[in-house]
């Protein structure tokens, strides 16, 4: 039999592509009076949990984020953080008169970050802001004024005129806030406490939009031939698996061993088909193999 194909092999790769990277990281938190040395570590690996998802956050994003945007995207993940951190190991600590450094490797599940995302929209604005219309009805203080600023920022919206998606807030008697957003005959409503998560919960609907989901990846069948022997594969896969600005959910599905060569095929949901196909031009040709890529229904 010409084909010989290296089931467990597949396995073995499958079982171990979801597998959390470490992200390292170092902070330094300050001490504040009347702080106690318990409030202090837990302020620094909140602040370490924080950066770890945030930088990986920006890796999964289709294109670069402006630096404003992620200063507000960290400050988004300060409190959340955690929920996105599947374990970490304490590198080295150090108390210091004024403060604390703490250096962790964090396990960050990328998949859920990946969804939270594009809950947020900042998924799908990345390169160009969504125009919106905002009205409120009422006055709104100083202080709210900055939070919707800052959140139309962190989202990437667009003030417009006359156009959808159209987003509305009122005072819900005095201690509740009151929002519409309106798009193509749908009219979400939600009522919460404050304006950030209200604010959030309405567009989580808008972004989790089946249409807009499936417009943001395709799934993609990529063959690669010309190994020597099959743990040239299992190199390639671990590669093509840290290519997150590119792809997601990478699958090996089958190895063969042809004349030419050892010969794998993937099942690829990508989500920049310009990046992976760059990518792979750059990387593959130099190393005598060849590939093909075809788009599936």
């Amino acid at each position: 039999m010409r084909l010989l194909k290296y089931f467990a092999c597949i396995i073995v790769f499958v079982l171990t592509a979801g597998l959390a990277q470490a992200q390292p990281v170092e902070v330094f938190v300050p001490f504040e009076e009347g702080m106690t040395s318990m409030q202090l570590r837990q302020k620094a690996s909140d602040e370490a949990f924080a950066q770890a998802v945030t930088s990986i956050a920006l890796k999964l994003l289709p294109g670069p984020l402006a630096k404003e945007r992620q200063r507000l995207l960290k400050d988004y993940f300060l409190e959340k953080a955690g929920g996105y951190v599947l374990g970490y190991k304490e590198i080295s600590s150090f108390r210091a008169e004024d403060g604390l450094n703490l250096t962790m490797d964090v396990n960050v599940n990328r998949k859920a970050l990946r969804s939270a995302l594009q809950d947020l929209g900042v998924y799908f604005t990345v390169s160009k802001p969504l125009p919106v219309t905002f009205r409120h009805q009422g006055e709104l203080g100083d202080e709210s004024l900055q939070k919707i600023r800052d959140l139309i920022l962190l989202t990437g919206l667009k003030r417009d005129l006359d156009v959808q998606p159209e987003f509305l807030l009122q005072r819900e008697g005095e201690k509740l806030w009151k929002g519409r957003l309106i798009f193509e005959g749908r009219d979400w409503v939600s009522i919460k406490k404050d304006i950030p998560e209200l604010w959030f919960d309405l567009w989580k609907r808008y972004f989790n939009r089946k249409e807009l989901r499936e417009s943001a990846s395709s799934s993609t069948r990529l063959r690669v031939t010309g190994w020597f022997t099959p743990d040239g594969v299992q190199d390639f896969d671990r590669v093509l698996q840290s290519w997150v600005s590119a792809v997601q959910e990478v699958k090996l599905v089958e190895m063969e061993m042809l004349p030419s060569g050892v010969s794998a095929t993937w099942d690829v949901h990508v989500i920049n088909q310009g990046l992976l196909k760059d990518r792979l031009a750059a990387f593959l040709p130099g190393r005598g193999l060849t590939f093909g890529i075809m788009n599936q229904e």
